[in-house]
């Protein structure tokens, strides 16, 4: 059974519910208002994802649901109709298995039901399943507060686990079952966590030592203690070696070679021999020496910066691992002395022939990376240190998560033992279901296979014909044809589907539904237990034919509500009055329940009742009309019926008459009024109406007309009376109000 619907995303609905449904369903409302979305949904709800349908104990049955949606299947696509099996006659002891095996999956699916419902829960007892989460969500609040009360101080050791209540639970029952740690007092846990678990305990990486290789191999080049002069067998070398003015003739050399053979000094012309003269002395060697002597300069000046670039970074890390001191008062020694060897090179550059000598910068970058090395060996003990610490950690949080489970120890067994009970109890419950729906369905089968011994389509012709034959549709019949299925035709046994009636089509339709209630349109699955859904089954009916369809519905309700047999829910969703009443009139108890539908604002809402809503068409139509959550897209047939009920039936008077009370524009309006009526007079049935939903602003002045047709009629008082105006004594036509919840 049924027992809730969501309904949600699908044509006018909204996050609606109809609650607490019952064997017996009425639904009341008008066309248009969505009741054949409702029927949509109930016959196969995976087709709207947004929707849900709860079934007692999560036991689906099989759904048949008379709607368009059921006529276009069966009578307006093919030409001919399945054929409905039913049993047949003069089997009496197949009928007596039948009915055993019947009783037999009556008694299983009973079974199942309870077992489930002890499972998953029933009406307002909880099951099985939800005693566990019940229990896990108030366990999981008892050991959160063990975390509340110590994640001060122990934090550090129930890392990973202190934003999660059901991680902590987790963990919790994890150690419960594995911790074998030596169990400390709070007092001693608290004191390692304040050392073990505190901030900015990382591990450090090692400072690079200064690399001088190349200022020393500068320093120590023999470039720097040889004198660069030129070539010693060129006669001009004897003057230059007595002058001792190598470096002076050297760069005169230059200046001359510049200074198209005139001499820098005294600016005379000078011989060919001296040029040559001077050209050999300055030979290759000298050339290369001075190269040598530059590339030394420039790569010792080079590296000087590179060194002092890569002390200033260390000093400005301020790591504390590092003689900060120490290493700044070296640096300034340092810049001291590469200054001072930057001068000598200078010297030697400009006077090549001298030796000099710089002073050594070995020993103060020796001190330097011995700084360096003196705090790498502090890193590392640092490091090493860090290694313990993680070690100390790792311990230490076995420490607190034993002592966690120790002051948790009593709930810890306690919540095992009441566990261990419930998941027992819901593997037996499984158990149970899972044994059960397999003996199900080895009675399903068994039934089957009786079913096809003795089902026929015959007595469903033969039924549908007598009523049809007893109601006065004579002109049409059913007959059997190959394949096990019907068609229609007429006594002369021409085909008949597409030249019915409307109400001869409703009909043959409803009949045939009606009888595959006890049947099924295959051989087997007759006595399969199913959910009806009636949606407005007497559009286009007589009267006569209405009050036959009624009492025939009406015939299946003592089956379920007993239960008894296939049917075991029922809904009923219609528009009309006069049909609702003669189908709801019986008192069935508990089994029943009562929803009304209507559309506001383009948005359908439905009302579940206690009672019967409807009391009375003729009450309900001006209900319609006080209602200030009126629906605008129904209100125009609300007011045509009432106009037709009251002047027409009861007062005799025309409705084309009516415009004739009024002058100017008021008649103009009036005849819209009329007209308006009619429009909506005539509708197809199952909701297939287009609808013109009115401004706020046209309904109110044919609201106003409305009132004005009772006032120029002299019936005012009828209308302050239905519409409460004023108190009036109730009058013959009043009947019975509605009642909503």
């Amino acid at each position: 059974m049924i027992t809730d619907i969501t309904i949600h995303n699908v044509a006018s609905f909204e996050n609606v519910k109809l609650t607490n449904l019952q064997r017996l369903n009425f639904i009341y409302g008008s066309n248009g208002t969505g009741k054949t979305t409702i029927s949509r949904v109930i016959a196969d709800v995976s087709h709207y994802p947004d929707c849900h349908v709860q079934w007692e104990g999560n036991a689906e049955l099989e759904t048949l649901v008379y709607n368009k949606d059921f006529i276009d299947h069966n009578f307006n696509v093919q030409e001919t109709i399945q054929g409905v099996f039913t049993l047949g006659e003069q089997q009496v002891e197949t009928e007596r298995q039948i009915e055993s095996v019947k009783q037999e999956i009556r008694q299983l699916d009973e079974l199942i039901t309870n077992f489930t419902g002890t499972l998953e829960g029933k009406d307002d007892e909880i099951g099985k399943k939800e005693e566990l989460r019940n229990l896990l969500e108030k366990y999981r609040d008892i050991f959160w507060e063990q975390k509340v009360k110590h994640s001060a101080k122990l934090g550090g050791g129930l890392e990973g686990y202190r934003n999660d209540k059901k991680l902590f639970m987790q963990k919790v029952l994890e150690e419960a079952g594995s911790n074998q740690a030596l169990l400390l007092s709070q007092s001693d846990l608290e004191a390692k966590a304040e050392i073990v678990f505190a901030d900015n305990q990382t591990e450090q990486q090692k400072f690079s030592a200064i690399s001088f290789d190349i200022l020393i191999e500068c320093e120590e080049d023999a470039v720097l203690q040889k004198q660069i002069i030129g070539k010693a067998d060129v006669d001009i070398s004897a003057m230059i070696e007595k002058l001792q003015n190598s470096d002076w003739v050297s760069q005169g050399w230059n200046y001359y070679k510049d200074n198209n053979g005139i001499c820098p000094f005294c600016q005379q012309s000078t011989t060919d021999g001296l040029e040559r003269s001077l050209s050999e002395y300055f030979d290759d060697s000298y050339a290369k020496d001075i190269q040598a002597l530059m590339d030394i300069i420039v790569s010792y000046q080079s590296n000087s910066q590179t060194v002092l670039r890569a002390i200033q970074a260390l000093i400005e890390l301020e790591s504390p691992f590092l003689d900060n001191n120490t290493l700044k008062t070296q640096m300034g020694i340092l810049q001291t002395r590469l200054d001072a060897n930057k001068h000598t090179l200078d010297r030697k550059k400009k006077e090549a022939s001298k030796k000099v000598q710089v002073e050594p910068v070995k020993q103060l970058l020796t001190g330097i990376n011995d700084i360096i090395e003196t705090a790498n060996e502090k890193i590392e003990i640092h490091n090493q240190t860090l290694k313990d610490i993680k070690h100390e950690q790792t311990t230490l949080k076995l420490h607190i998560w034993r002592f966690i489970i120790e002051e948790l120890n009593s709930d810890i067994i306690t919540y095992n033992d009441e566990k261990a009970k419930i998941d027992k109890a819901i593997g037996t419950l499984e158990n149970k279901i899972k044994e059960k729906k397999e003996e199900r369905e080895m009675k399903n089968n068994e039934l089957q296979l009786l079913e096809k011994q003795i089902t026929s389509i015959r007595p469903t012709k033969d039924a549908i014909n007598n009523l049809l034959a007893s109601f006065g549709f004579t002109g049409f019949q059913l007959r059997e044809c190959e394949g096990n299925r019907y068609t229609l035709v007429r006594q002369n046994g021409d085909d008949a589907q597409y030249s019915l009636s409307e109400g001869e089509k409703n009909f043959i339709t409803f009949l045939y539904f009606y009888h595959l209630l006890a049947g099924s349109q295959s051989e087997s699955g007759i006595n399969m237990p199913r959910i009806v859904v009636f949606d407005d089954p007497v559009s286009s009916l007589d009267n006569d034919i209405l009050f036959i369809v009624s009492n025939l519905i009406c015939n299946l309700y003592k089956d379920v509500s007993e239960g008894t047999k296939n049917i075991k829910q029922l809904f009923l969703l219609t528009h009309n009055v006069y049909f609702h009443k003669q189908v709801s009139y019986k008192q069935l108890g508990n089994y029943i329940r009562f929803f009304s539908v209507k559309k506001i604002d383009d948005k359908s809402i439905v009302t579940s009742h206690n009672e019967n809503p409807i009391k009375s068409s003729y009450e309900l139509l001006w209900s319609e009309v006080r209602d200030k959550d009126r629906s605008k897209s129904t209100l125009r047939i609300t007011m045509r019926r009432i106009l037709e009920n009251y002047f027409k039936l009861l007062g005799s008077v025309s409705l084309n008459e009516l415009p004739n009370k009024f002058e100017g524009n008021d008649k103009c309006i009036c005849s819209s009024l009329i007209s308006w009526a009619h429009d909506g007079a005539h509708y197809a049935s199952f909701d297939n109406v287009v609808y013109s939903e009115l401004s706020d602003t046209t309904v109110e002045k044919y609201l106003q007309i409305f009132k004005e047709i009772f006032e120029k009629c002299g019936h005012i008082a009828h209308y302050n009376m239905m519409m409460g105006i004023t108190p009036e004594p109730e009058q013959k036509m009043t009947v019975g109000t509605s009642s909503d919840e």
